[in-house]
């Protein structure tokens, strides 16, 4: 299920998504964290209103980012290859959106997805546990 999602704002990553990011080591800035209870905050430095919230400095809770940024990360820092592509699946009879990452390339049939924010969702589901 997507949640913390408004119309036209990006979908923040869920409280088990943004543990597991924090175990691998994401430490990207984020405007938002999870406290270890999984409440969903808002940062705010009083003193510095520009600053991010980080992982390594965060000792009570998770860095919650967008999952389009957690994507980005995985992109560019761990030099993963997916992609999401809308594609025509005949079972259905339409137009699906499918997701592949460079370790089920071969094998998108059981992926197809209705949303693309889903789609989103559940390739970085799919990362997280690969």
């Amino acid at each position: 299920m997507i949640n913390n999602m408004i119309d036209n704002q990006l979908q923040i990553v869920n409280f088990e998504q943004a543990k597991r990011l924090k175990e691998l080591c994401f430490n990207w800035g984020t405007r938002k964290y999870y406290g270890y209870g999984g409440e969903l905050i808002e940062y705010d430095d009083q003193q510095n209103p520009l600053s991010l919230c980080q992982n390594s400095t965060r000792a009570d809770g998770y860095s919650a980012p967008s999952i389009a940024l957690a994507l980005k990360w995985f992109r560019d820092s761990l030099k993963r290859k997916f992609g999401i592509n809308l594609e025509y699946c005949e079972d259905f009879n339409e137009q699906k959106y499918v997701f592949y990452t460079d370790s089920i390339a071969e094998n998108k049939s059981s992926h197809f997805f209705d949303v693309y924010e889903t789609a989103e969702n559940e390739l970085l589901n799919e990362l997280l546990s690969s």
